[in-house]
């Protein structure tokens, strides 16, 4: 999707009653692109307004129309997943729901595939989760701190898988600092110039 415009026009955020991000307007197409700031900026809840698993007023558009929810493939920090599941269960899961094997980028699977997630150590569980995310068919990923809880090796394994994802489809990252994205990334916007306090 090299060339597909993202348009995010006039957008408000909101946290229940709280105005989290207002008046942001990125137009972009340059990819993948990252979004910056520290902690409490706004990333995240940038991620699910846009991923459409929280309200938010404005437009938000990819090559001249709205995805759908299926259309999109996100990861955030701090979800919850299945910890009685086993990493065999979970490709089995997106297997049975979205047609498609999960692809093993970290090569998890085979010495942990009948280990629970509860069991599994922070950068495994992190593994597991892109790993689930990436495979899910999507026209936009979006992942919340890509590199958090991974080993450097890992690090570069996906960044070079992201490389490959810009691609074939639109990539949005969030990061605390530019330099963690400068290796991969090739539009930065700061989303703390966005934020209500």
């Amino acid at each position: 999707m090299q060339g597909h415009l993202m348009e995010i026009r006039n957008l408000t955020v909101k946290r229940g009653n709280t105005t989290i991000l207002e008046n942001v307007n990125i137009i972009e197409d340059n990819n993948p692109i990252c979004l910056t700031g520290p902690n409490g900026s706004g990333k995240t809840s940038l991620l699910l307004a846009i991923a459409k698993v929280i309200p938010a007023e404005g437009e938000v558009k990819f090559g001249g129309r709205e995805l759908s929810q299926d259309e999109i493939s996100f990861h955030v920090e701090g979800m919850k997943p299945y910890e009685h599941l086993t990493v065999k269960d979970y490709y089995n899961l997106v297997k049975e729901l979205y047609n498609t094997e999960v692809k093993d980028i970290f090569g998890i699977y085979e010495k942990w595939k009948n280990t629970k997630f509860s069991k599994l150590s922070q950068g495994t569980k992190k593994k597991l989760l892109l790993e689930l995310v990436i495979s899910q068919p999507h026209k936009l990923l979006l992942i919340d701190e890509p590199y958090a809880n991974l080993d450097d090796e890992s690090k570069k394994t996906l960044a070079s898988y992201i490389m490959k994802e810009a691609e074939k489809s639109i990539v949005i990252l969030a990061l605390p600092s530019k330099e963690m994205g400068n290796e991969v990334c090739r539009a930065f916007y700061d989303v703390s110039k966005w934020r209500v306090y």
